[in-house]
């Protein structure tokens, strides 16, 4: 069975996405948003956005501007509303440095 149709059977999720401004991101954003995978969120710089989403003909985007991580932590670390299910808390980050 594919991952995709796994996945699918699964609960929808919402994905939060910070410095969205990124050609691949928001490639895979619209492809896992239009198989419903995900509901998205994406933060990041409006403009820079707004121009790669155009260029790559993706429509229908909202998103919210630049966010201080301390804005964002402190609504997923909300114990009535945030994103914590449990005791621990993991990010995850993936970089990709040219010439290194």
């Amino acid at each position: 069975m594919k991952l995709v149709e796994l996945a699918k059977k699964k609960e929808k999720k919402k994905v939060v996405v910070s410095c969205c401004q990124d050609k691949g991101v928001l490639l895979a954003v619209e492809k896992a948003r239009k198989l419903g995978l995900e509901d998205v969120i994406l933060i990041g710089d409006v403009n820079k956005t707004k121009d790669i989403a155009e260029s790559l003909n993706i429509k229908d985007m909202v998103m919210k501007g630049i966010v201080d991580t301390s804005i964002i932590l402190k609504e997923v670390l909300n114990k009535e509303v945030g994103l914590r299910y449990g005791k621990i808390l993991s990010q995850i980050s993936i970089l990709d440095i040219p010439n290194y």
